[in-house]
C-alpha cells in the first residue's frame, strides 16, 4: 500500500511539474518587476506603474529590445507637451502605423500622460487628409515623433521631435516598444 502511495504522489508531483514548467515557459518577469505573458501575436507586461496598474501589450519580446541605442533622457525630450504629432511618409505600410498606434496609446493614456497625440504625414499623399508635419514644425508645446526606416535601428532627438529609425518596418515596431518602456520608466 505505501509502495501504491509513493508511486502515486510521484507521478503526481511530475504532473504539478509538468504544468509549473509550461506557465514559466508562457510567461517570464521582466526587469525584477514586471510579469510578461507570452502570447501568439505579442506579449502582455503586467505590473503598476506607481499606483496604475498595468497590462501593456508589446508586439516585441521585452528582452530583445533593451538594446536598442537610445537616450537615457527621452522622456523628458517628450514631456511636457500640450500636443504631439506622431508623423512617417505615407508610403509606409500598417506594420509603421501600428508603431505610432502603440505610442499614441500611451501617450495619450488618460492615466498616464493625458497629450493629445495625433497622426499626421511628413508629405502630402492623394489618399490622406492628414496635416503634413515634419520634425520642422516641432516647438516645446508641439512635439513631433517622427518614425521613418533608414540604416539604423536607435531612437534619438534633435530639439524637440523624436526620431524613432528602423531598418525595416519591424524595426520600427520594436523600436517603438522600446521608446514606450522607457517613457513608462521601465527601461
Amino acid at each position: 500500500v505505501l509502495v501504491i502511495f509513493g508511486i502515486l504522489a510521484i507521478i503526481l508531483l511530475r504532473g504539478c511539474k509538468a504544468i509549473t514548467d509550461k506557465e514559466d515557459a508562457n510567461s517570464f518577469i521582466f526587469e525584477d518587476e514586471y510579469e510578461v505573458i507570452i502570447g501568439q501575436d505579442d506579449y502582455l507586461l503586467k505590473g503598476f506603474i506607481g499606483e496604475t496598474p498595468l497590462n501593456l501589450k508589446l508586439k516585441a519580446d521585452p528582452r530583445d529590445i533593451k538594446d536598442i541605442p537610445s537616450e537615457d533622457d527621452i522622456k523628458a525630450k517628450l514631456f511636457p507637451a500640450s500636443l504631439i504629432f506622431i508623423t512617417l511618409k505615407p508610403t509606409l505600410t500598417s506594420t509603421a502605423v501600428v508603431a505610432a498606434t502603440e505610442i499614441s496609446k500611451i501617450t495619450a493614456h488618460q492615466s498616464l500622460f493625458r497629450t493629445t497625440t495625433l497622426g499626421a504625414l511628413t508629405e502630402k499623399s492623394n489618399n490622406e487628409a492628414s496635416p503634413v508635419i515634419t520634425c520642422s514644425n516641432a516647438t516645446k508645446e508641439q512635439k513631433v515623433i517622427y518614425l521613418k526606416l533608414s540604416d539604423t535601428t536607435k531612437i534619438s532627438s534633435s530639439s524637440n521631435c523624436i526620431t524613432i529609425e528602423g531598418k525595416t518596418e519591424q524595426d520600427l515596431v520594436m523600436a517603438a516598444d522600446k521608446f514606450i518602456l522607457q517613457l513608462l520608466g521601465i527601461l
